[in-house]
């Protein structure tokens, strides 16, 4: 019965019909399950299959539409479905411990390829209901968490699946920022391989993101420490593409391993947090981008206290120039552009003001004016009005000392906003939560002016209430 196993094996390197191999797969499964096949020829056949589910260049995109490359990729997806059923059947009948220990790692690979597709280039909603399968099947072996049997075997697959592909950036194998001296910088100017020239992840190991992206998504808070010099160049790689959908990816998963898992003391011990800085900054000015602005906005603040000491001035610069770069020059750039833009730089306002605190007072006349100004021209755009209004809020409270100066600015903006969700109807319970909330939080800002500004703000509330008491006297904070 063992003749099965290494009948599937042949046909999968011949590539081999559909028919042929459906009829080769069951008696493989048979015998696997039967248990008369050999220690060599499990592990061989299992390793012939897992292969098997290697994407092909077939799928590098921009996707040839060839008679050749559709038939590559039609087969590469039939074959792929009975690879898995098998592998899971094998796995779950293996001939000794040692046997399936050796599989595990090409396993897990094959495995982040198709549940890391998440465009479903190559995998279908069927094939990766067979990879979570298999992927069950294989836990059941490994009584512990599915990130501990990842960060057992991240180590290797980053090394023979991930490091060959990403070869540009320089970081030591110790982790440390590579110093690369002058002439160094002289060849690579001159060099006629420049990095993005050959990209070996994009034209070779074609689902080499979605592994990586698969595997440090898994991995927790202390198993990226012992990857850093393997996870390092890929993420730079990626931040550094000239593709923002690669840059998106590249924030997601510096996010994910360098602010929310690593401990600041390796990160700072390695010197490259300066070079995700850097790397993260140019992202900020992909206003046509709103994937990666959600992305990038969120890494880089969050990014700043992983890197620089809490308070300190080099921790105070570094946010001022993600300020600078990212939200006044990106507000200034979205205005009357795509909305959702517009929205994920109003969302970072609150947090990153209140990380500034007081230092937020040399920018407040720009974003006072600006945030106050969405607020009552936005009439029909409830969410945008609701995030200005989140960002007004905390910018009367961290910046207090200087807010008096711009009561005006801010009551014109309210009471413009104000005047707007008075007069226009709400459809649906939806819209009136909203519209609701947005209505506390114009009150909020009042109550917040009244509070720092004392007396000097009263007129300006009492203007109102002689302009439309009626109207106006559910907006400020003192009787009619």
């Amino acid at each position: 019965m063992s003749t099965a196993a290494h009948n599937l094996a042949q046909l999968l390197h011949s590539k081999a019909n559909v028919p042929s191999l459906n009829s080769a797969f069951r008696a493989a499964e048979e015998a696997v399950s039967s248990g008369v096949v050999d220690r060599e020829t499990w592990v061989q056949t299992v390793e012939a299959c897992v292969a098997a589910l290697t994407v092909p260049t077939a799928f590098v995109r921009p996707l040839r539409n060839d008679e050749k490359s559709i038939a590559a990729r039609t087969w590469f997806k039939q074959q792929a479905e009975l690879s898995f059923g098998f592998v899971k059947v094998a796995i779950g009948s293996p001939p000794d411990k040692e046997a399936l220990e050796s599989v595990i790692c090409p396993v897990l690979v094959a495995c982040a390829s198709f549940l890391g597709d998440e465009e479903g280039i190559w995998c279908c909603a069927h094939i990766r209901d067979k990879a979570q399968d298999l992927l069950t099947t294989l836990l059941s072996h490994h009584p512990r968490r599915l990130s501990t049997l990842i960060s057992a075997h991240a180590a290797d697959i980053l090394t023979t699946h991930i490091k060959p592909f990403f070869t540009h950036q320089r970081v030591h194998d110790t982790g440390n920022r590579a110093v690369v001296t002058k002439q160094q910088e002289i060849e690579n100017v001159w060099s006629d391989e420049q990095p993005g020239d050959v990209q070996l992840w994009k034209t070779e190991r074609v689902d080499c993101v979605q592994v990586l992206g698969w595997v440090v998504l898994h991995l927790e808070h202390g198993q990226i420490a012992p990857i850093q010099h393997l996870l390092f160049p890929a993420l730079l790689t990626l931040l550094d593409d000239h593709d923002p959908a690669y840059k998106t990816i590249g924030a997601q998963l510096t996010h994910h391993a360098i602010v929310k898992n690593s401990a600041p003391m390796d990160i700072r011990r390695t010197g490259l947090g300066d070079v995700f800085f850097n790397f993260l900054l140019p992202c900020l000015t992909y206003h046509s981008d709103p994937p990666l602005l959600r992305s990038a906005l969120p890494c880089i603040v969050d990014l700043v206290p992983v890197i620089e000491i809490v308070g300190s001035e080099a921790y105070c610069v570094r946010l001022e120039r993600v300020m600078q770069e990212g939200v006044l020059r990106g507000l200034s750039f979205a205005a009357g552009g795509k909305v959702e833009v517009l929205r994920t730089i109003l969302q970072i306002i609150p947090d990153l003001v209140s990380r500034l605190g007081i230092i937020t007072v040399r920018h407040l006349q720009s974003l006072l004016g600006t945030t106050t100004t969405l607020l009552h021209l936005h009439t029909h755009d409830t969410p945008t009005q609701l995030l200005a209004a989140r960002a007004v809020l905390t910018l009367i409270r961290e910046a207090w000392p200087r807010v008096a100066q711009y009561r005006g600015v801010v009551m014109k903006g309210v009471a413009g906003c104000w005047r707007g969700l008075g007069v226009e109807k709400t459809e649906g319970q939806a819209g009136e939560g909203e519209k609701g909330e947005l209505r506390r939080l114009l009150r909020e800002i009042c109550v917040a002016l009244r509070e720092v500004c004392g007396r000097e703000v009263e007129p300006d509330f009492r203007l109102l209430l002689r302009m439309n008491a009626p109207f106006y006297k559910n907006l400020v904070p003192i009787a009619a």
